[in-house]
């Protein structure tokens, strides 16, 4: 059978039935699994996602849409070369696929019309169902029954876990960011099935526009941001265009903010395209939601998103580098990704969660970067700049060695033990920053390490009284004494 998918939903369900092979032809945007990414490419684009800020993608949109342009183009010529038996497409978002009139021109065009299989799931229950729907046109019916089947054992699996898990978190998903909408159709449902209530999004029906006065009246304690096609990389590059507190006004008041629970996802993968995958995404929620039932680590397939560099570097300077060339910029980004996700696993670890064994799968993680076979979104971003600005791999481990003395060291002896700390966890974060700038002269060094000792300690006088609460003084032993200075003072704020 020679088939067109122009669905990459669909196109991973025909290569999961072992069809990838009768492939003639695929969409632009179907890139899973790898081995159809050689295929012939059917529909273009006539907007690059990728290097056009969301603004400005929904600019064109609406413009093109306007002038009633399509934002998809069938490449006729291969199409008709493909001479396609069966065509699997899909009338739900046209703003996602080419028109259904543009393809009836294309098969009128050839010699022998083709089957054309239509797909329009608007929940998971469905989704599912069209997943033996390609099977009985396929010929792979019992195979796609099977499928299918295990893919409906997953979310039950994961509901009956749930079932009795009460509070159930409010969720807000965000599948734009500029202007805002909230996500629809089957994600409230992942929502609820991930054990989370969807406090926007309605199950069943369209992604709907918000205003930025909804979300902060919804008061979400998770907020994920989900652009409808966007990897976690690109969302963070969408991100870096973006100054939340400025055009989100009381960003920093949401509770998802507060406690740490914003997460960037790869919608592209586990959101946006009905297919197998979306049951992936359920379990991915599952674990943001309920991190204390499921392992309690961020899943490689989500970011944590902290618009604070580090705690403890208590530095704004992710806003200085916006102003950065684009190559230094992006790796300024991938540094502070990794730092924030390195500074949660201490301070944001959730009920339940072993921060040792969390800090010892990052240890890994950064090792496979510097070997090139990193997994997690952070580090696959971060070994490419760590390998072209030669960014020594020590400075990331005395990082995570910092990290770990919050859960190893509650008292300093010395002032010299204090400045390992303060070295670690902030004077190595310049030093990284210098390979990023780059430097004129040797002494830039030492200023980057007494400069991160400094910006530590006055964090560290900022914070005395809320840290002694957590069990934590920093200050030397030997001052202390030296000055008469009691614990029970410190604690009484005296």
């Amino acid at each position: 059978m020679r088939i067109c998918s122009l669905l990459p939903g669909a196109t991973e369900v025909v290569a999961a039935l072992g069809l990838a092979d009768d492939l003639v032809g695929i969409s632009h945007e179907c890139d899973y699994p790898p081995e159809v990414r050689h295929k012939p490419v059917l529909v273009h684009a006539a907007i690059d996602p990728e290097h056009t800020s969301g603004f400005d993608i929904d600019r064109q949109v609406r413009a093109t849409l306007e002038a009633a342009q399509p934002l998809y183009t069938l490449d006729i010529v291969r199409f008709a070369q493909a001479q396609p038996d069966l065509v699997i497409t899909q009338d739900l978002c046209h703003v996602c696929a080419v028109t259904p009139d543009q393809l009836q021109h294309a098969i009128g065009a050839l010699p022998t019309p083709p089957r054309v299989l239509s797909l329009n799931p608007g929940n998971l229950d469905e989704t599912v169902m069209d997943v033996e729907r390609i099977g009985e046109a396929t010929g792979r019916a019992a195979l796609a029954r099977a499928l299918a089947a295990q893919l409906r054992a997953r979310l039950q699996s994961i509901r009956a876990r749930l079932a009795s898990v009460r509070p159930r978190p409010r969720v807000v998903c965000l599948e734009w960011l500029a202007p805002l909408y909230v996500a629809g159709h089957w994600v409230p449902e992942m929502v609820a099935c991930a054990g989370g209530d969807d406090v926007l999004g309605v199950a069943g029906e369209a992604s709907a526009p918000v205003t930025w006065e909804q979300v902060l009246a919804a008061a979400p304690e998770v907020l994920l941001l989900m652009p409808c096609g966007f990897t976690v990389s690109r969302t963070l590059r969408e991100l870096d265009r973006l100054s939340c507190d400025s055009i989100w006004p009381g960003w920093q008041n949401l509770p998802a903010v507060r406690d740490g629970h914003v997460f960037a996802v790869d919608a592209s993968a586990y959101f946006s395209r009905p297919g197998p995958r979306l049951v992936d995404g359920v379990e991915l929620l599952a674990a943001l939601l309920h991190p204390s039932l499921f392992g309690g680590v961020t899943p490689s397939e989500a970011c944590r998103v902290n618009l604070n560099v580090t705690k403890r570097s208590g530095s704004n300077f992710y806003y200085s580098f916006l102003f950065l060339p684009p190559a230094r910029r992006d790796a300024m980004y991938a540094v502070y990704a990794f730092c924030r996700e390195v500074d949660s696993v201490v301070d944001d670890a959730p009920p339940g969660s072993d921060p040792r064994e969390q800090l010892q799968r990052w240890r890994d993680e950064l090792n496979a970067a510097y070997l090139g076979i990193a997994t997690f979104p952070v580090t696959i971003s971060l070994a490419e700049h760590v390998r072209r600005l030669e960014i020594p791999q020590k400075l990331f481990e005395d990082l995570l060695a910092g990290v770990e003395m919050d859960l190893t060291t509650r008292r300093y002896a010395t002032f010299d033990d204090l400045r390992l700390y303060c070295y670690r966890v902030a004077s190595v974060v310049g030093l990284i920053c210098l390979k990023v700038f780059g430097t004129r002269t040797p002494l830039a060094s030492e200023y980057a390490i007494n400069l991160g000792i400094a910006f530590q300690l006055t964090n560290i006088l900022r914070d005395l009284g809320a840290d002694a609460e957590r069990g934590r003084i920093y200050l030397p032993q030997e001052d202390l004494t030296r000055f008469g200075y009691r614990d029970q003072d410190l604690l009484t704020r005296t």
